[in-house]
C-alpha cells in the first residue's frame, strides 16, 4: 500500500478529510514513526554489507559499514566462507591477555556497544573482506508512491498508529485505547512470525576496556 493511500485511509477513519486535526505532513511523520517502531520490535528488516578488513584494525563502528545499522546479527569472514564465532570481551580475556595484540584470519566477534564492535584476531594485512548481516532500519519514505518496507501481513501497522494518534488528536481518549489495544496486538503477532524473539539476546553494554584515545598507546583502534 502506498502512502498516500495509508494517509487518505487514516484521514477517512477518524473523519478528518480536510486535515483539520491531522495534516498531510503530519500523518506522513506518523507513518514513518510507525514504520521505525515495527522495525525496532520486530526486528524484520535484515539486510548485509561488506567492509574490507583493515590492517591492525580490532574495533568497526557500525556507521562506517551502513548508515542503516540497527545491529549486526551475524559476520562471515569472505576469503574463506567462515562465520565468525560470536563471543564477548570477558571470554576473550579469559584465554588471553594479549589477546588485543593478536593477528591472524578473524575467527570471532564481540559486541562493544549497539554502535561499535570487534573481531578477534585483528587481520595482519589488507585485502581481506567481511559480510555483516544486520537488522536494519526501514527506508525512509520520500514520495507519496513510496510503499513502506513491511512484511505484506503487517501493513495495517502504519495505519493502526496513525489512526491511534489521529484519535488522540480528537480527544477521543476511548477510542484511542482500543485502537492501541489493535496496534499492540498487530505488532506482537509480527514480532511472532519474524522469528527473532526466539534469539536469545547479548548484551550490548561496554564493558570494562581501555582504548587508546583513553590513554594505552596501542596501535588497533580504527
Amino acid at each position: 500500500m502506498k502512502r498516500s493511500e495509508i494517509r487518505t485511509r487514516i484521514a477517512e477513519a477518524i473523519d478528518d478529510k480536510d486535515s483539520i486535526f491531522f495534516t498531510s505532513a503530519q500523518i506522513n511523520l506518523s507513518i514513518d514513526e510507525a514504520m521505525e517502531l515495527f522495525a525496532e520490535r520486530t526486528k524484520s528488516i535484515r539486510r548485509s554489507a561488506y567492509v574490507s578488513l583493515r590492517p591492525g584494525a580490532t574495533f568497526y563502528f557500525t556507521a562506517s559499514i551502513a548508515q542503516d545499522i540497527m545491529f549486526p546479527y551475524r559476520i562471515w569472514n569472505q576469503a574463506n566462507n567462515q562465520r565468525l564465532i560470536a563471543t564477548s570481551i570477558n571470554e576473550l580475556d579469559s584465554h588471553s591477555t594479549a589477546w588485543l595484540d593478536t593477528s591472524g584470519d578473524p575467527r570471532n566477534w564481540f559486541a562493544v556497544s549497539w554502535d561499535f564492535f570487534g573481531v578477534y584476531p585483528h587481520a595482519a594485512a589488507g585485502g581481506g573482506v567481511m559480510r555483516v548481516d544486520y537488522v536494519a532500519w526501514p527506508l525512509e519514505l520520500q514520495d507519496d508512491d513510496d510503499e513502506p518496507e513491511l512484511p505484506e501481513a503487517s501493513t495495517d501497522v502504519p495505519f493502526l498508529h496513525g489512526l491511534y494518534e489521529g484519535e488522540l488528536k480528537q480527544w477521543d481518549i476511548q477510542s484511542a485505547s482500543l485502537v492501541f489495544a489493535l496496534l499492540t496486538k498487530a505488532m506482537g503477532e509480527s514480532e511472532a512470525r519474524t522469528g527473532m524473539s526466539r534469539v536469545q539476546e547479548r548484551s550490548f553494554q561496554r564493558m570494562a576496556l581501555n582504548f587508546p584515545s583513553e590513554g594505552v598507546g596501542r596501535g588497533n583502534y580504527r
